[in-house]
């Protein structure tokens, strides 16, 4: 299998309609035509790519967690656990990608940090290795384009 650069696996999940599709850290629809530039998107396509929990970082388990998980695996049912909370899945992140079609009839690539909650950890090496080949392959197309 080719190597994609990323250490942290991702599910890719494909994201199309309207301007006002990207959202912020909160989850809250970010205003995608609030840009510098002033330029308003006309059509736009994505990809969001979301990171899966890996076990590493907060979701390492200690010696003793791992025993724990195990007793209550296998019916070992302390009391005391039933008092704990569900939690709710803690997300770990992602990239989305938005292409596009700006009133001038260009085209404009942007990434945004997605899927995030206040103590995600951010993974850098992986959004940067998104990044650099976003970028040979935007390169890859503007030459064929030209070609």
């Amino acid at each position: 299998a080719k190597s994609n650069g990323l250490t942290t696996p991702v599910t890719v999940v494909t994201s199309f309609g309207e301007a006002t599709d990207i959202t912020d850290e909160d989850g809250e629809a970010e205003d995608s035509n609030d840009d510098d530039d002033n330029v308003a998107a006309v059509a736009k396509s994505g990809v969001k790519l979301i990171f899966k929990p890996a076990k590493t970082g907060s979701a390492y388990k200690s010696k003793e967690e791992e025993k724990a998980t195990e007793e209550k695996v296998s019916g070992y049912n302390d009391p005391s656990n039933d008092k704990k909370k569900k939690r709710k899945p803690k997300k770990e992140g992602g990239v989305q990608i938005v292409v596009e079609k700006i009133d001038d009839g260009k085209l404009r690539v942007r990434a945004f940090r997605c899927e995030m909650d206040e103590d995600t950890i951010i993974k850098e090496m992986s959004e940067e290795a998104i990044i650099s080949n976003l970028k040979k392959a935007m390169n890859a197309w503007k030459k064929q384009q030209t070609a």
